[in-house]
């Protein structure tokens, strides 16, 4: 039977009609039977095109069953089932998933050949074990990627999807029905609504001494230095003893005050038993608790023991202090102020949002900028601009420009210019690189196509554009030779970055000459700090020179810094030609560093960079929060004895509080994005603020910028709360204003941190004032929430949440939940099976299923047949088939005709040529009477060639003697009108001959 999906197009059909009409006419020139084969051809081609554009389908009525076993492998089936309950003689105690499989093996052993069996291997991830077929597919193994969780939805889909067009589907769901993701019930429906039931083969449970910790509520908020009370909800399946503990920041916590030990002691009865436990909060933004339950005698199953819940603090302002100093006066003043101060070192800096995230305030006191990983500094840059995350920059050897920020992603965000102008940089710096391009620098780095060239080309290259303008560069490549690659001159970033990128390998390694020259480039220049940086991987020529070519460049004042790539390098030299010159020594291991080691050599070059001379600072006045109610003390500051240099930023928003009498900027502040960031160039320790030490200002000031500076506390008109659902996070917040009115059309982006990543999300309005956002949490464990609101441009203080997901959900469930699989089978239309009904008869019972139609849509098919139609419909009108003839061999009778025939023609060709020619050019009577005559013997010759032909071909058997011919007789001359007389008497002639033979 055919079907069309769109029977519309069939109308298209009656175009073959006025075809056909038309068609009659315009092929009148063809034969009846070649018109006829046309007109057809073309209808046919008319009748598979609409055809295909209708969606024919052929459909046939077919008893194939197609039974999908959906099988439950997750946790809780494993730990929890009874293997016997599935029948087959299985002990209690074996694997419930291989009992699952060998009821499978002997159903399908049992089945005909229409009869189809897949499997679908379900835990949180659905798994396709076999594709339905009628081969033997109980022998694949069930043990899959399942993920942790049961989700029965997501296994019906997957199911569904396997089944053929041309087979009807049942479904065989063998579970404990315990599922922690997806709506069952709601798959069951629509299951049914395809004609697909649902058969289920319950799993029952049995749970014997086991003990779960189901939650642990903790306050969603609560004061730092508070006291909090958590509530544990442990759930027996008999009465049972044991120790609860509470942990905070993976911390015990003592719960049994003088009593030994930290947890406490705890009796369960059958059933669900709550206990509440009160802990003092820590200082910080974030709380997490972790409750454990350790049962004194065997349990089933521990991963179900512990549950994560967290609690949110205000916070009274937590400071992060990276410093390199060993001890640094703002520790101490800060936490008298009363904040929570973290001091740490670049290396031990936050590599996450999470980490920062707890923390109002980041002071960096004289960190250089290569000693602070990239990552960090880039995740600074998003908690200021984002949120409200407050950074101070305080001034030393290692901060602003002295310290590298120059060209850093963190440069921007100050409030003041890093780019000096030239009456502040003199005396400038010139730096030489000199840089080794012999034949074991092409050696490659880390198993990369990178080699030691190309990265310390791009070291040099960074290096150079870390410098100022006004600073001089030039760059020497050596091998057994010296060669200038950039001329000592002003800084261009651009130009110097073109030279040392084009650095090539090749040849021997003489570090000499290269040091003569570099040395020869600074001579010839005026600067205050003239440097040489050296790099090489190995032994240089003539070694024992070197130390007295460094120590003569150092007596110009130039000193030399050194570094050795790689364990071949010479390290002992490469030392002593430093300590000659007056420089450093680096030794590199890994290549990969030298970007960093060339950043921290060029920054000890730039001590121009560094005023050390004692001044008066000058207070402007008030007009920032910074020094809100401080200004009489900062008007009668005491000296400072030096800061690092940089430039009033002349913005909108940026106020300079304190300056140099010089007009440079020591104290100034500004907003950048969310956060407010300070910067202050002198030092806080006893260097350059030694007087400031015991100067009362001098606490004051500083608790008064980590005060204005700290991250707001959040709007308590917005409220974020995170609900956990079927391993989903529903995150809600309520936005009102002063007055309890709604506050909408917010933009609220949300940052999910979970155990394995981050996820974006976006909060939409749902309600007035109300947002609402669904985020996946697959793992177990806590996730924490940052969501930063927006009304129009102006950003509102960061909103945070967290909350836990629980290890194990699915463990937590300690019977099989039969009701749920009772209502999937009545939903669906299924049946609830016994194991001794799992046999082929049943499973493939075709009363319970209606026969099927199979469709196969015949567009590919159509499509073939109708290039072939369109080749035969060309053939048939542009072939002359008709004319084609095959006959048999001719007679001597039919010969000889054949021949007088194409005497004729020829005769005829010759008469039609004769007037041809005639008419073309006038000939002369002589020159026609030649022309007749030759035409005439002509045409005499070719006649009894043909005759003797025609004679020869009729002959049989022994071949006939010769005949005699006769004399030949002489012929009148040709008339003068064109020989047509002759050629009458020829064609006579040549008839009396055929007749006399």
């Amino acid at each position: 039977m055919i079907r069309f999906h769109d029977p519309v197009w069939l109308i298209g059909l009656g175009v073959a009609v006025p075809f056909a009409i038309v068609a009659l006419r315009w092929f009148a020139t063809m034969t009846s039977a070649r018109r006829w084969s046309a007109i057809i051809a073309r209808t046919v081609l008319i009748a598979v095109i609409v055809g295909s554009l209708a969606g024919a389908a052929s459909v046939r009525t077919t008893d194939e069953v197609a039974v999908i076993a959906l099988v439950d492998v997750s946790d809780s089936v494993r730990r929890f089932s009874e293997a016997g309950d599935l029948g087959n003689g299985t002990p209690a105690n074996a694997d419930p998933i291989e009992a699952a499989r060998r009821l499978l093996g002997l159903a399908g052993a049992e089945r005909g050949e229409e009869d189809l069996l897949g499997i679908v291997a379900f835990g949180e991830r659905a798994i396709t074990v076999a594709t339905p077929t009628a081969a033997e597919v109980s022998q694949r193994t069930l043990d899959v990627d399942k993920g942790s969780g049961t989700a029965i939805a997501r296994a019906m889909r997957t199911g569904a999807s396997l089944i053929p067009p041309t087979a009807s589907g049942r479904f065989l769901l063998i579970s404990d029905g315990n599922q922690t993701s997806g709506d069952a019930l709601a798959e069951a429906q629509r299951l049914a609504a395809l004609g697909i039931p649902v058969d289920v083969l319950p799993v029952r449970t049995k749970v014997e001494r086991e003990v779960v910790v189901e939650r642990l509520d903790a306050p969603p908020r609560a004061p730092v230095d508070s006291v909090v009370t958590l509530r544990v909800a442990l759930r027996a399946t008999e009465r049972a003893s044991g120790t609860l503990r509470i942990l905070r920041e993976n911390e015990p916590v003592d719960l049994n005050g003088s009593a030994p030990g930290t947890g406490i002691r705890v009796n369960l009865d059958p059933g669900v038993n709550i206990e509440r436990v009160e802990v003092p909060l820590r200082g910080g933004r974030i709380h997490r608790f972790e409750a454990i339950f350790e049962p004194d005698q065997g349990d089933t199953d521990r991963s179900n023991n512990r549950a994560t819940a967290s609690t949110v603090s205000p916070g009274r302002g937590s400071v992060l202090l990276l410093t390199t100093e060993f001890e640094s006066p703002l520790g101490p003043v800060l936490r008298d102020a009363g904040f929570d101060v973290s001091k740490v070192g670049p290396e031990s800096s936050p590599v996450s949002l999470l980490e920062l995230e707890p923390h109002d305030l980041i002071v960096l006191e004289s960190v250089p900028a290569d000693e602070l990983p990239e990552d960090t500094q880039e995740l600074i840059v998003t908690s200021v601009r984002e949120l409200g995350l407050g950074l101070v920059m305080v001034g030393g050897r290692g901060s602003f420009a002295a310290g590298g920020w120059r060209g850093s992603v963190i440069e921007p965000l100050l409030p003041v210019h890093l780019d000096l102008p030239e009456r502040l940089t003199i005396p400038q710096a010139a730096v030489v690189f000199v840089i080794d391009s012999s034949g074991s620098m092409s050696r490659p780095v880390g198993g990369s196509m990178r080699t030691q060239q190309v990265v310390a080309n791009e070291a040099t290259a960074l290096a150079i554009q870390s410098l100022d303008a006004g600073d001089l560069t030039g760059i020497v490549a050596f091998n057994l030779q010296a060669r200038t690659i950039l001329p000592i001159a002003a800084n261009t970033p651009e130009r110097a970055t073109e030279a040392a990128l084009s650095i090539a390998s090749g040849g021997g390694t003489d570090i000499g000459p290269a040091l003569e020259r570099a040395g020869s480039m600074l001579r010839s220049v005026e600067a205050q700090q003239k440097e040489i940086i050296v790099l090489t991987d190995g032994y240089s020529e003539d070694p024992e020179r070197l130390p007295e070519i460094a120590g003569s460049l150092r007596d110009a004042n130039i000193r030399i810094t050194t570094i050795g790539v790689g364990d071949e390098a010479d390290g002992e030299t490469l030392q002593e030609v430093a300590a000659a010159g007056g420089g450093l020594y680096y030794s590199v291991l890994n290549p990969l560093a030298l970007p960093r080691i060339f950043i921290k050599a060029v920054r000890l070059v730039r001590e121009p960079m560094i005023k050390n001379e004692r001044f008066t600072p000058v207070f402007l006045g008030g007009g920032s929060p910074i020094t809100l109610g401080i200004e009489p003390l900062l008007g009668s500051s005491p000296d400072l004895y030096g800061l690092a240099l940089a430039r009033t930023k002349e913005e909108p928003g940026v106020t300079t509080s304190i300056v140099t009498p010089a007009g440079e900027p020591v104290l100034a502040d500004w907003n950048a994005g969310l956060g407010r960031v300070v910067a202050f160039t002198s030092d806080a320790r006893a260097v350059w603020a030694r007087d400031w030490l015991t100067w009362p200002g001098y606490r004051e000031m500083w608790t008064s910028i980590a005060r204005a500076a700290s991250r707001p506390s959040p709007d308590p008109g917005l409220a974020l709360t995170t609900t956990v659902q079927e391993g989903r996070l529903k995150l809600r917040m309520e936005a009102q204003s002063e007055d309890g009115s709604p506050i909408d059309y917010l933009r609220i982006p949300a940052t999910v941190f979970g155990p394995n990543g981050s996820r974006e999300v976006m909060l939409e309005q749902t309600g007035p004032g109300v947002y609402e956002a669904i985020a996946p949490a697959p793992e177990t464990g806590s996730y924490y929430i940052i969501a930063s609101p927006s009304d129009g441009a102006a950003g509102l203080p960061p909103v945070f949440s967290a909350v836990g997901v629980a290890a194990g959900a699915e463990l937590r469930a300690l019977e099989a939940d039969l009701d749920l699989l009772r209502d999937i089978a009545q939903q669906s239309g299924g049946r609830v099976l016994a194991p001794s009904d799992v046999r082929a008869e049943s499973l493939f019972d075709r009363s319970l299923t209606e026969p099927r139609e199979a469709e196969v849509p015949l567009y590919s098919t159509l499509l073939l047949w109708a290039v072939a139609v369109l080749m035969l419909d060309i053939g048939t009108r542009r072939i002359a088939w008709d004319r084609l003839r095959f006959h048999a061999p001719e007679d001597a009778g039919t010969q000889r005709k054949r021949g007088l025939a194409a005497a004729m023609v020829t005769d005829r060709l010759g008469r039609s040529r004769s007037k041809r020619d005639g008419g073309e050019a006038a000939l002369g009577a002589a020159d026609a009477d030649r022309l007749a005559t030759r035409e005439a013997a002509e045409r005499r010759r070719r006649l009894r060639e043909q005759a003797l032909a025609s004679k020869d071909t009729a002959s049989s058997g022994p071949r006939a003697a010769p005949i005699e011919r006769a004399t030949k007789k002489q012929e009148p001359d040709a008339p003068a009108d064109g020989g047509a007389s002759g050629l009458l008497a020829a064609k006579k002639r040549a008839r009396e001959r055929m007749d006399d033979e």
